[in-house]
């Protein structure tokens, strides 16, 4: 996100360490905020605007049109321009069920290899 995915870091051209420490430390807030105001939006998304997602897929159950980072700029810039400045929430997503390693013998892994 620091790279041209959002803040542009480059383009800075900060090179004293103690103001590149500053920076850095805002841009981590000013992330987390846009993620928490995006996590919001995406939890309690107004039905007007938003369309039907299409149902879950085992392999992926949860389809996210928009990044967070980009929803809750987006939301942010519009509070700012209309004068009520959105606060988030954070909270994290659940951690993926971990799958079972199948069990197959050294000559089974060998006679998979692909390369000599």
């Amino acid at each position: 996100m620091l790279k041209s995915g959002g803040w542009n870091w480059e383009a800075t051209r900060i090179t004293a360490p103690d103001r590149a420490a500053r920076q850095w430390a805002a841009l981590a807030v000013a992330t987390l905020w846009l993620i928490e105001v995006g996590g919001l939006a995406e939890c309690e998304p107004r039905p007007e605007t938003v369309p039907p997602l299409p149902p879950p897929r085992a392999s992926h159950p949860r389809v996210r049109r928009i990044r967070l980072f980009r929803l809750g700029l987006g939301l942010i810039l519009a509070g700012i321009i209309t004068g009520h400045v959105p606060s988030g929430r954070f909270v994290p997503e659940a951690w993926p069920v971990p799958q079972p390693v199948p069990e197959i013998s050294e000559h089974e892994f060998l006679s998979q290899m692909t390369y000599p």
